[in-house]
């Protein structure tokens, strides 16, 4: 993939499942549900892409799944509560984070 080498894609897809600590079923729960909030918000169109790059093999990635990957890795680890402009736990798990879980994301 152009504009990325082989180990920076190694660490950027170790991240993003290391902060996707959510399942792919309890993802789209949260997107089904009315906690999803409005289907045209950015954070349920994120959590769409996260789901579809959770069912991708790294050699199947576009460049936009790769962007979308580093958006969701820099919401997570920006997260503080409370801080102004901060995302909310509900606007993380539609992207796949749960903030009260902690450690790499279940399985599929």
């Amino acid at each position: 993939m152009a504009g990325i080498s082989a180990l920076e894609l190694e660490t950027l897809w170790t991240e993003f499942h290391e902060v996707v600590n959510m399942t792919s079923q309890e993802i789209g729960a949260v997107l089904r549900t009315d906690a999803g909030g409005d289907a045209d918000s950015p954070w349920t169109r994120r959590g769409l892409r996260v789901l579809a790059i959770l069912q991708k093999r790294r050699d199947e990635l576009t460049e936009d799944d790769v962007r979308v990957m580093y958006d969701v890795v820099e919401s997570v680890e920006d997260f503080a509560p409370g801080e102004d402009g901060a995302p909310g736990p509900e606007q993380l798990m539609r992207t796949g984070h749960d903030p009260s879980r902690s450690g790499a994301r279940g399985s599929l």
